[in-house]
């Protein structure tokens, strides 16, 4: 990944970077929680590793709603207007009511 100055990045480039570094943190604590003979430390690398990960879907969340909200901002805005200074209601509004 090539590192750019990080006042240069967009936010995207900045997202793809820390997600990229928190995976090579989890990668680490998963081989060192295996490698590990101390329960104590074994138990503390496999929770980093869980926790990494939840980072990481935080991460993978924001990304896809910046897509949403980006794909949003471009779609032109639908509006519908209802002509209320209409005196008589259009036939086709007119809804038949039974009595018992």
């Amino acid at each position: 990944m090539e590192r750019q100055h990080e006042g240069q990045m967009t936010p995207e480039q900045q997202t793809q970077r820390i997600h990229h570094l928190l995976a090579q943190a989890q990668q680490a604590c998963k081989t060192d929680s295996s490698s590990i003979s101390d329960p104590r430390a074994e138990a503390l690398f496999t929770m980093l590793a869980g926790v990494l990960g939840g980072a990481m879907r935080v991460l993978q969340d924001y990304q896809r709603q910046e897509l949403q909200w980006q794909k949003e901002q471009r779609e032109p805005e639908r509006r519908v207007t209802i002509d209320i200074d209409q005196i008589e209601p259009s036939s086709k509004a007119a809804v038949t009511v039974p009595y018992d």
